[in-house]
Formats: structure tokens, sequence, C-alpha cells
């Protein structure tokens, strides 16, 4: 045990030593988080007000309809004509089109069916929130005429809506926010990707930047035995991937409450040590395969080439979950390598413990952990690879 804590410190303050490392560890998540999500929050909010405040839209209207007069009596809707609307929609100057035939007023009065053809930018978000938004006034105006012909017969207009649906969110009001929802989805992947990122960086220098030096055959010629020297070095690693985790965690909350206003992390103390205990297995997983590829590489380039294999894949599984509602996710993720761990996560995120998905994550990291770790021992206790030329 003394040997293992010797080991430790000595990897820790060297480490620190490092002033980059306590920069990209501690101080640029303090910078980049309140940065990257007062952008953001900036970006949706002058959408948001841009659609709410005076929204351009296209609009065909021939037969001067009246449809185009009700839009003109909404003061946040402004109504652009002309022959290359199909260019402003693409360019962003306008958010949609809106195309009334001749004869709409004509056929509404004689009791036909009408239609309007609205013509949308998939790839903007403006345009669908706006679209959003001349949906309900159009809407307005189709029960307005309803009614009216209801009136005339004689009709209720009850019956045509013998009952109505109240739609009731299950979440809090007060705590529902679109980016803070996002960032909710997101929290299990940027977790990983947290904790992973500054490991990189750190281990080529303990196997491969040992070699370099011509410092780890004296540590090697130590009374120390080689499993206290792996598990001293991995410790390092680990704590220093934890500490900047932390540091991110905190940098973001306090942007969400501060920033973003209203979008609170709504994270409960089970869902937190979920996500505590399932990114441990994950992090100690990964990190005895870089000490592995670490040991292995010759020097410190070759090592930082090679950690490549380690975190793309790992990046890469880490996003598959991302777009899948926390409620439905399939059983088959449950058993994806680092797939598995983020869809725990989100379960977590919105209040899901289902003991089957935990049990079996729990044992598949188990067997992860196992493996990675007798890998880098192997690898560790190996002549020809430690003293690899």
């Amino acid at each position: 045990m003394n040997n293992f804590l010797t080991i430790y410190k000595k990897e820790v303050k060297d480490i620190f030593r490092d002033k980059k490392t306590l920069f990209f560890t501690i101080f640029l998540p303090i910078i980049l988080y309140p940065l990257m999500f007062g952008i953001m929050n900036f970006a949706m909010k002058d959408t948001m007000d841009s659609v709410s405040k005076e929204f351009s839209i296209g609009i065909r209207d021939n037969g001067n309809s009246s449809i185009t007069k009700v839009l003109e009596a909404d003061k946040s809707i402004k109504l652009v004509k002309g022959d290359d609307l199909d260019e402003k929609i693409k360019k962003g100057s306008i958010g949609l089109i809106l195309e009334i035939p001749e004869d709409f007023d004509k056929n509404i009065e004689n009791e036909k069916q009408a239609g309007i053809k609205m013509i949308v930018d998939d790839e903007s978000n403006k345009s669908m929130m706006g679209s959003q938004k001349i949906k309900e006034v159009l809407d307005v105006y189709y029960k307005n005429i309803v009614n009216t012909r209801m009136e005339k017969r004689g009709i209720s207009n009850t019956v045509l809506n013998p009952f109505e649906v109240e739609k009731v969110n299950t979440a809090n009001k007060k705590d529902t926010n679109n980016i803070g929802t996002v960032i909710t989805g997101l929290l299990p992947t940027l977790l990983i990707i947290l904790m992973i990122s500054p490991t990189m960086g750190m281990a080529p220098d303990l196997g491969a930047g040992e070699k370099e030096r011509g410092t780890l055959e004296p540590l090697l010629s130590t009374a120390v035995n080689r499993t206290s020297i792996l598990w001293g070095k991995l410790a390092a690693l680990a704590t220093i991937a934890f500490l900047n985790l932390a540091v991110s965690l905190g940098a973001i909350a306090i942007s969400m409450m501060v920033i973003i206003k209203g979008g609170k992390l709504t994270l409960t103390g089970g869902s937190l040590a979920v996500m505590g205990i399932f990114s441990l297995f994950l992090l100690i997983a990964v990190c005895a395969l870089e000490m592995a590829v670490s040991i292995y590489a010759k020097s410190i380039k070759e090592a930082g080439s090679l950690m490549m294999a380690v975190f793309f894949p790992v990046m890469l599984l880490s996003y598959v979950p991302y777009m899948m509602d926390a409620k439905t996710i399939k059983f088959i993720y449950f058993n994806i390598p680092v797939a598995n761990a983020i869809s725990v996560m989100k379960e977590a995120a919105v209040g899901i413990y289902d003991m089957k998905h935990l049990l079996i994550v729990a044992g598949w990291h188990l067997v992860y952990m196992f493996i990675a770790v007798m890998i880098s021992r192997y690898m560790f206790s190996k002549e020809k690879v430690v003293f690899r030329a």
C-alpha cells in the first residue's frame, strides 16, 4: 500500500508541474462552458425574439384574399411580395412562403374547400418556429369560418367539438427550458468526453515519456513491484480526470443557473450517484487501455498517435444514444460498450432506475475493467514490451 501511495503521489506531482495541465484541467473549463452556454443562450433567444417581434414571410396572393388581411393585421408579421421569394427563403431573409390561390375567398364564400400552400425551410430553426406561429394564426381564422357557418345553420359549434383535450406537462413549468433540456440529454456524453479528454495528453507521458527520459528502467529496478507502479499511475491518471470532470460540471451548473435562467439541472442524489459510478467504471477501463498503449509505444509521439485508437471509438459510441428518448431506449443499447453506460445515465437523469438495466450494464463494465486491467498488466509484465526499441 505504501509503495502504491508513493508512486501515486510522485505521478500526481509530476503531472501538476506542467502548467499546461493546470490550464486545460482547471482554468479552461471555467472559461469555456460559460462562454459556450452564453453563445447558445444568445443565439436561441435571438431566434425566438426575431420570430415573436417581427417575422418576415413571403406571400403570393394575386386575389388579395382575406388571409392576407388577417396576416397584415398582426403587427408581428411582415409580408413580403415579389418574384424572387424562392431566392429570399434560401438566403434566410424570409422565413417561409404562403401561396394563396386566386379563388380562395370565392371558394370560402361558396363553402367549397380551399387550399393554402406553406413552403418552409427544414434546415432553418427560424423557419420551423415561424411556421408554427403562422399556423396558429391560420387556425384561429379557420375556426372563425367554421363557427360562422355553424351559426348560419343555427347549429352550436359544440357539434364539431364534442370534447376538448387539456394537455398537462408532467415537468415543472418553472424548471422547463429548451436549452436546459438539451444539456440534460447531452450531459452523460459530456461526462465521458470531459473525463477522457485530459487523459489523452497525460497517459503517453506516464509510460512512453518515462522511456524517452530513461527513468522507467531505474523505477522498475527498485523494490516496488510492478503492480503497485501500474496502479499508482492508473490512480494518478484517474484523479486528474475526475478533477477535470468536477470543475467542468461546476462550470456547467453555474452557467446554466446564471446565464440560462430557469434552465436548472433537476438531478437528484440518486441520478448523480448512478452517473458517478458508471463514469468510474468506464474511466478505469479506458485509463487501463491508455496505460497499455503508453507502455507499448516507443515514444510520446507514437503513443499520442496510438491513443486515437482508444479515444475515437469511445467518443463515437458515447454519441450513439444522444438523440434517443431516455424512456424508450432499446434493450440492445444496454449491451454495447460505452453506449450502455450513457444509456443508464440518461435514464437516471430523468428519474428512471431500472434494476435490470443497471445490473446488466454494471456486469458488462466489470468485464470491461477486468479485461482492460489484464491487458495493461500483461504489457507491463513483458520485458520485450516495456523495453521495446
